[in-house]
């Protein structure tokens, strides 16, 4: 296990315990390493999340990607749970909703023939292709005797 040094460090420990006590692989321990120096720093004294702990926590760090803070976000909750269900009160951050860019292009029907059309036509020459290959793995001399040209005997 790391050495945590905040005051949160024994229920950190703890923590791992509980969820790996469950079968987990539980292999956060950096991502809790920085929660607990995050603490340490802070001079945090108190057992117990509060709001204002959790919101400095939730901001966003210089280049940091969305998938990266609601990570961190994800990891304060849980240990935020893990707290209360202890009988430590804490402040338990809900997860943000990450902004998405995807906007859905509904087809229309000419688009969804065509889209049809297309499959259909590469899903023969994927076939014919195969079928060229398998004929082309057969000895030579047994090949001759199955197909000569275009006609097959």
């Amino acid at each position: 296990m790391m050495p945590y040094h905040s005051v949160y460090a024994p229920l950190l420990n703890q923590y791992i315990a509980f969820k790996r006590s469950y079968g987990l692989k539980f292999r956060m321990e950096y991502a809790l390493k920085e929660l607990d120096d995050f603490f340490f720093i802070t001079g945090a004294s108190n057992l117990g999340v509060t709001r204002e702990q959790a919101e400095l926590w939730e901001r966003r760090r210089p280049n940091e990607a969305d998938s990266n803070l609601s990570q961190r976000i994800l990891n304060l909750n849980g240990f935020c749970r893990y707290l209360v269900n202890v009988g430590y009160p804490s402040f338990v951050p809900q997860l943000k909703k990450p902004h998405s860019t995807f906007t859905p292009r509904i087809l229309t029907h000419e688009e969804m023939a065509r889209l049809f059309k297309a499959t259909d036509e590469r899903a023969v020459e994927r076939r014919a292709q195969k079928l060229q290959l398998s004929l082309q793995a057969l000895p030579s001399r047994v090949a001759p005797v199955i197909c000569d040209g275009n006609a097959c005997r």
